[in-house]
């Protein structure tokens, strides 16, 4: 009852792949990238972490800022195997802002009895 419960609460769609592994290139110098696997596909909920982690995070990359932004997605309970640096898309969101925003996975969290999988997300904005 209450994992259909916090299915429900699940409006937005998103799809979670696995970036290949790379290759590097001797002859060219160059660093190949193999094709993702999609290891999700479906409803989740998407929202920004609780007002204790809402502040985003700077960091800096070389000469650039990057601002973490963190989110939490959710998927149902006992969704294949999510994993740290998996990529999430978010294919359509009841908020407009939301959709085509690509996060990254921290944390993929398991337990016993959970209503749904959550991942400790973040968007990195360049600017």
């Amino acid at each position: 009852m209450l994992q259909a419960e916090a299915e429900s609460m699940m409006t937005d769609t998103c799809t979670i792949t696995r970036p290949g592994d790379g290759t590097f290139n001797d002859t060219t110098g160059e660093y190949t990238t193999a094709a993702s696997t999609t290891v999700y596909s479906g409803k989740c909920r998407i929202r920004t972490r609780s007002l204790g982690f809402l502040r985003d995070r700077q960091t800096e990359t070389g000469e650039e800022l990057t601002t973490i932004w963190p989110y939490i997605v959710a998927i149902p309970a006992g969704t294949a195997d999510i994993q740290v640096l998996d990529v999430v898309t978010v294919s359509s969101a009841v908020d407009p802002l939301l959709a085509g925003v690509t996060l990254r996975v921290r944390i993929a969290n398991a337990g016993t009895a959970t209503t749904a999988r959550k991942l400790d997300c973040e968007q990195i904005a360049h600017g």
